[in-house]
């Protein structure tokens, strides 16, 4: 595994010491903890980078778009979509 660069040697020993003294849940809810700030982070970000504003719903629209890819959503579109005649 390689070491965070911004993370000391000691300081990245010590944290592996304090995730396996944790219990499997106690790891879980870190991860999920974690992983709801990352988003919140994204989610700032995504904001910032649209000066005039953006709903919620485009907010959340490019968080999939960069969480999954731009294409993620084609194959649901696709079987929404009207058949055409």
């Amino acid at each position: 595994m390689r070491r965070p660069l911004d993370t000391s040697i000691d300081g990245r020993e010590r944290q592996l010491e304090l995730y396996r003294a944790m219990t499997a849940e106690d790891r879980v809810r870190l991860a999920d903890q974690m992983s709801t700030e990352v988003r919140e982070l994204a989610r700032a970000g995504i904001r910032a980078r649209m000066p005039d504003g953006a709903t919620v719903a485009e907010v959340e629209a490019e968080l999939v778009r960069t969480l999954v890819g731009p294409n993620a959503g084609a194959g649901a579109q696709a079987r929404r979509a009207p058949a055409s005649r």
